[in-house]
């Protein structure tokens, strides 16, 4: 299915079964590449179409994937005259291009010398942007920091509908700003209050909301992108397609045009200074370089931004960021296995501020069904609250539709003692995480009354940050289904839990303490 504004074009099976082969083929042909990061060059109907496929999960932007990309235009397609537009794709299933290789910065000894190698990449492009061949990126997944500056310096987007696709330039959280030349593109493209809204907050953009922003073309079904960009790269060759252009209203041309621009920026900086507190280089660093420059020669523009993305690559703040987003990713390689029975339900025992925190991250962002119980109704009617209203915030901000604000309520369950109905609830959990008084005789009260209702896999995890776990486990009858959650508070600012196995633990049941997490 092709979508352009309201207009729906239903596509032939045929091309199921073509991108469906074509998949296949370059699939199959895998074994036998002629390169490392892209899959075996193409030419359709004049086109050249070139795929991504790094060695890894995820294609990634790396000084070996530049090498190859430049080889593959000098050797492939400059000295073809047949060729008369590029379209560029990923053979990923959920992703574009990921961003930046973080090692491949962190490599750099001299942060000053990733400035050459920025400006190598935008030299490469304007030399590309000369031929004037029409480039198209087809996203299909993600396509996040140096990925979706990559398909900024093509004339045309088109993005899929699958529900992993979207886009962003995230290097805020990592204490930096975008480097190849998101800065200078992106807000000509979308404008420079939305352009300062995605970086200074590293949000996701999804393909609906995208296409309406200008950031993309065209919204496409999954199976038809090849040939839809394929279509769209011709059209641009005959002028038949046309490149969108952005209309401005007037609000945004004051702001952009003239002196109230400053205006604009200084409500961003105090935006910044309320949120950050003034402890974060970065986003100062974006603003410097969309305000300084506004109005500059593009390489001049290109030259600030690297040179700024060098001077905060150089930050203990980035330093520190990276190494959170590298323990992040490697919590996830456990050689625990993998859990038995995953988990469905979750239990929270104490609606107090951490357990009410608990419960809120599991059903926000663990999309679990959850259950909370405390001893009366006024205690559970206190946590349930203080969960709504968070998320009344986030609906009121924006950061969930109407939709998943129902959704996630619907599935908050509120217990307590007084219902005789709680025991039937939780005899259908999957893990038990109690938060309640720090105290190895309470801790044992409540273990012993969990394992009289809780299925034989069910886990009692303790949120304990005192008690040794093995000491808690000399009570179960099935110790090896206990194990501690430790959680920070206030848990939903706080990404941090330690999962605490005791001698006795079973892999498992660690495996699915961590899937649980991960998953908050």
């Amino acid at each position: 299915m092709l979508r352009t504004g309201n207009n729906v074009v239903l596509r032939q099976a045929r091309l199921m079964s073509r991108a469906s082969s074509t998949s296949t083929t370059a699939a199959a042909g895998s074994s036998a590449r002629t390169y490392q990061y892209f899959d075996e060059f193409e030419v359709k109907q004049g086109v050249a179409v070139i795929r991504l496929n790094g060695p890894g999960k995820m294609n990634t932007i790396s000084q070996g994937m530049q090498k190859e990309a430049e080889a593959i235009f000098r050797e492939r397609v400059l000295p073809n005259k047949d060729i008369k537009a590029v379209v560029f794709l990923s053979s990923k299933p959920d992703n574009f291009i990921a961003g930046a290789d973080i090692d491949m910065i962190k490599a750099f000894e001299n942060k000053q010398d990733i400035k050459a190698l920025t400006m190598k990449g935008h030299s490469f492009f304007e030399e590309l942007k000369k031929t004037k061949l029409p480039m198209v990126a087809g996203i299909n997944g993600v396509a996040l920091g140096g990925g979706l500056e990559w398909a900024l310096y093509c004339d045309y987007r088109v993005a899929t509908t699958s529900k992993k696709t979207a886009l962003g330039l995230p290097e805020v959280k990592l204490g930096l700003l975008p480097g190849m030349g998101g800065t200078y593109h992106l807000p000509k493209l979308v404008g420079y209050a939305t352009a300062m809204d995605m970086m200074l907050t590293g949000k996701n953009i999804k393909p609906d909301k995208a296409k309406k922003m200008g950031l993309v073309d065209l919204v496409v079904d999954p199976v038809v992108l090849e040939d839809v960009c394929i279509r769209q790269a011709l059209g641009l060759v005959d002028g038949s397609v046309k490149v969108g252009k952005r209309k401005r209203d007037w609000i945004n041309y004051f702001l952009e045009e003239t002196p109230l621009s400053s205006v604009m920026f200084k409500k961003a900086r105090e935006t910044v200074d309320k949120q950050s507190g003034g402890h974060y280089p970065a986003p100062y660093g974006i603003l410097d370089v969309l305000q300084q420059n506004m109005g500059k020669s593009k390489r001049e523009h290109l030259e600030a931004e690297a040179k700024k993305f060098c001077d905060l690559a150089e930050t203990r703040e980035s330093e520190a960021l990276i190494g959170i987003f590298h323990g992040m990713n490697a919590v996830k390689k456990h050689d625990y296995g993998v859990p038995k029975q995953p988990v469905k339900k979750v239990a929270v025992l104490g609606a107090g501020l951490m357990g009410s925190g608990i419960a809120q991250v599991s059903v926000d962002q663990g999309k679990y069904t959850v259950l909370l119980k405390d001893k009366d109704g006024p205690s559970v009617s206190r946590g349930e609250k203080a969960i709504v209203d968070d998320l009344k915030t986030k609906l009121k901000k924006k950061k969930m539709t109407g939709h998943q604000f129902a959704d996630t309520t619907s599935r908050l369950v509120p217990l307590h003692d007084g219902v005789a109905s709680w025991k039937q609830h939780f005899a259908t959990a999957d893990i038990v995480i109690e938060a309640v008084f720090e105290e190895i005789g309470v801790k044992h009260k409540v273990l012993k009354e969990m394992e009289e209702v809780l299925p034989p896999h069910a886990i009692f995890a303790s949120n304990t940050s005192a008690i040794p776990i093995g000491k808690i486990a000399e009570g179960a009858k099935r110790p090896q289904n206990v194990i501690g959650m430790h959680y920070f508070s206030p848990v939903p600012k706080m990404p941090l839990l330690e999962i605490i196995p005791h001698a006795g633990t079973a892999p498992e049941v660690a495996a699915a303490a961590m899937d649980v997490g991960t998953k908050q």
